[in-house]
């Protein structure tokens, strides 16, 4: 049973609950507050889930451009799927998966940037762990895989060197399959 939640866009008064989830969920500064800071500007669309007023989980995302899109996204997307959005990460803190929170906050982010006139949405998920449950809720709403990347963090674990929830110090050897929605 869901109980009363809120979501609200996310503000530098919940960096440190958004901190602790993601190094709950992907591993020690994977999201610093630097990286954090840097995605709440007007290109970013970042939303938190509360529970009882309290940050249970988060998704961050961003419109694309044919300018802006990363350049390994790049050869997937075709003109006519601009402007496209993208859920970067979305997390909820672990004591509350599976009970709907994700499920909520990826709706809510999936609706709002089809208010925004996004043509497409594309997911770039993290394979490892446990998260087939969640690639699996997706798509049944109707996302399709596009591509798999192997080793895809292997240099910015190195780089940042975040410690990956799944493969500790860098580098992270995890993959990511990159996902697309029609909408």
């Amino acid at each position: 049973m869901i109980t009363k939640y809120t979501i609200e866009p996310i503000n530098q008064l919940h960096n440190k609950a958004v901190i602790e989830i993601s190094n709950r969920c992907f591993g020690d500064g994977y999201i610093d507050e630097k990286k954090l800071n840097s995605n709440i500007d007007i290109n970013r669309h970042n939303f938190v889930i509360k529970l009882n007023n309290e940050v249970i989980g988060f998704c961050t995302s961003k419109i694309l451009s044919q300018n802006n899109i990363p350049n390994d996204f790049a050869p997937f997307l075709k003109p006519e799927n601009y402007p496209c959005g993208t859920i970067n990460v979305i997390a909820i803190h672990p004591t509350l998966q599976q009970k709907g929170y994700g499920s909520i906050i990826f709706n809510y982010v999936l609706s709002y940037l089809s208010d925004l006139n996004c043509k497409t949405v594309i997911y770039p998920a993290w394979t490892e762990n446990d998260r087939q449950y969640f690639l699996r809720k997706i798509e049944r709403i109707g996302f399709a895989p596009l591509y798999f990347f192997t080793d895809f963090w292997k240099k910015d674990s190195i780089d940042r060197n975040f410690k990956c929830i799944n493969c500790g110090s860098p580098p992270c050897t995890c993959s990511l399959r990159l996902y697309i929605l029609e909408l």
